[in-house]
């Protein structure tokens, strides 16, 4: 092992006691399960049926391989394929280190037959290796099988068969945290593997009498889990997470390695084949809920966690709105818990009760006012905007607990669509794009009534439309098309940036801050929109794009929600009130429609196929 001596040492956590235990064989232990994928993530099972002199037995073969010298253990793995073999404080190819040395193998149908174990010095480890995995293996599907149940699936396998298939990309690892003669001084610990979530779909654990383990709860805080003699713990993994939509989800955890013991784990991870799509199962969503997650292949995901650091939230990448999600969480690292929305905005067909006021009743039912309309004669639209009179009354608040937000609704003017653009819909006749659009609203009948539930589980309330209608509504008005797919979905949510408390608070260094991590930003009339008084300040990301399953079978990216930022400033009347004194309604108020126009175009295909230079 190579000395981290710039590592700083670290305190342990407190111990948790909370970590719920479940025996496998008793009745009611799918639900058992279930709760504790959906409490934690993580878990252990007691009557496991694995034989502990089998554990024993691995537990150690594997001291003895660890004890070997270094150039021994790097010589026997020297020709298997990246990343298995044996490895020493580097994790991974990207920077990560820790207080550690592994073992990582990959797990096939067939018996573990890596050149060194081959060797008849090694036939024992080679046999205590195929024993375990063999009865691990057993466990995981089992567990995997319980799970299904408990979650109401009738085909209990639906899981289970993925770490069973031929192709499975799982693996065992094998882990020893030595003792640190450094830190037996500072009586200290240091970070052995650092924080992250397994991307599989569960780790079966098992180690050594050895201290290490801590999880992340729900609030952050870490804690230690003590080891378990008797059991086996289990971690939800990413890939978990997804096809649950997100009722499991993946813990976070850790190890720190103490100076004086030695510490040996053994973990099974049950992995998916690599072309296995990784999408919600349809048996474990409730009906019109929506997927939160884009389609995407264990191959892709699995070549993204190798090109991220440990710690990096990998699923981010993979939500449908990846990039609104990681802003929050970039501005709340930055600026703290301070985040304020200005307004939520919405679309709608302006035909047959489809419109503006299909949104907006139940936001004047729990008191908003109307205000103003505002046309764009361009874009066939006009939209309204709405507030509430107590909107001050949590203006201490933040987020969701924070000041309500002003709601923006626009709407397409579908009568007024140009009806000179006649496009073939099929090879036997021809339609006027207003059809299309009351093809599908016709099929939606009182959809309407509805908007507000269909936005909130982010459904439509029409038939899934085709690939062909789609195409052709989006060469007519790309608003349209958004529609189409989107329905009333969120269109954005926009950021207060003057209720921030940091530097970013102003418009321009939020931009400078957005733009400086990576993100794209839309180039409409230049990435600031100011209004003629120069009073509205307000910029917006370029929309986030999902994979879009049409009715005729294609599945293509669409454009979906995008993340906006608004400064208002003060009134003249006020320009010189001290700040602490400031409320909103002292900001100049409302929305602006050159403004707008430019949003608006947050969603266009000119802006997401923009290169950034």
């Amino acid at each position: 092992m190579v000395v981290l001596s710039s590592s700083p040492a670290l305190n342990k956590s407190a111990i948790f006691s909370g970590v719920p235990a479940i025996r496998l064989s008793e009745p009611g232990s799918d639900s058992l399960l279930v709760r504790a994928c959906e409490d934690l993530g993580f878990f252990k099972v007691t009557d496991h049926g694995i034989p502990m002199e089998l554990i024993t037995k691995l537990e150690e073969e594997a001291v003895k391989f660890f004890a070997s010298p270094e150039e021994e253990k790097e010589l026997s793995c020297r020709k298997l394929a990246n990343p298995f073999g044996y490895g020493s404080k580097c994790i991974g190819s990207n920077g990560d280190v820790g207080w550690v040395e592994y073992l990582l193998m990959p797990v096939t149908s067939e018996p573990i037959s890596m050149a060194f174990l081959m060797q008849p010095s090694a036939s024992s480890f080679r046999s205590a290796l195929n024993e375990y995995i063999s009865a691990v293996r057993k466990l995981a599907c089992q567990i995997l099988e319980l799970m299904a149940q408990g979650l109401g699936i009738e085909q209990t396998d639906v899981l289970s068969k993925l770490a069973l298939d031929e192709e499975s990309d799982s693996m065992l690892r094998l882990n020893h945290y030595p003792p640190c003669l450094m830190l037996q001084e500072q009586n200290g610990f240091l970070t052995g593997f650092g924080e992250h979530t397994d991307p599989q779909i569960i780790s079966v654990l098992r180690s050594n009498n050895t201290a290490g383990l801590e999880i992340s709860l729900r609030d952050g805080s870490w804690v230690s889990v003590l080891p378990d003699q008797e059991a086996f713990f289990v971690n939800v993994g990413d890939s978990l997470q997804v096809l649950t939509n997100g009722k499991f989800r993946s813990v976070r955890h850790r190890v720190l390695a103490n100076g004086w013991e030695s510490r040996v784990s053994m973990i099974y991870f049950a992995g998916p084949p690599p072309g296995e799509k990784l999408a919600p199962l349809p048996e474990s969503m409730e009906e019109g809920e929506q997927s939160q997650y884009r389609e995407f292949t264990w191959r892709e995901y699995k070549s993204c966690a190798y090109k991220t650091l440990l710690g990096d939230n990998r699923l981010d990448l993979f939500h449908k709105n990846p990039t609104a999600k990681a802003i929050l969480e970039l501005v709340r690292k930055y600026d703290g818990d301070h985040i304020c929305y200005d307004h939520l905005a919405f679309r709608s067909f302006g035909i047959d009760g489809h419109g503006i006021d299909s949104m907006a009743k139940i936001f004047l039912h729990f008191g908003y006012k109307q205000h103003e309309e505002l046309r764009f004669p361009a874009k066939k639209l006009k939209a309204l905007w709405f507030s509430h009179p107590d909107a001050e009354t949590n203006a201490n608040g933040t987020g969701v607990h924070g000041p309500l937000p002003r709601i923006f609704i626009s709407e397409l003017l579908v009568d007024q669509m140009s009806d000179q653009c006649q496009v073939d819909i099929s090879s036997e006749d021809t339609t006027f794009m207003i059809e299309i659009i009351r093809k599908y609203i016709k099929a939606s009948a009182n959809g309407y009534e509805y908007a507000t539930l269909a936005s909130t589980l982010g459904c439509l309330t029409w038939e899934t439309p085709s690939y062909s209608d789609y195409q052709l509504l989006s060469r007519e008005s790309e608003y349209a098309a958004w529609t189409l797919v989107n329905g009333y979905a969120l269109n954005h949510v926009t950021i207060s940036t003057h209720r921030l408390q940091s530097h970013v608070k102003k418009i321009d260094g939020f931009n400078k801050y957005i733009e400086a991590n990576g993100f794209k930003l839309n180039s409409e009339g230049g990435i600031l929109k100011v209004s003629p008084d120069g009073l509205l300040l307000q910029s917006s990301t370029v929309a986030d794009t999902i994979s879009f399953n049409f009715a005729d079978g294609v599945t293509e990216s669409v454009p979906c929600s995008y993340i906006e930022f608004a400064e208002r400033l003060l009134l003249p009347e006020y320009k010189n009130m001290p700040e602490e004194e400031v409320r909103e309604f002292h900001r100049r108020d409302g929305f602006e429609v050159g403004n707008a126009d430019k949003i608006f175009e947050s969603t266009s295909r000119d802006q997401l196929t923009r290169k950034v230079t």
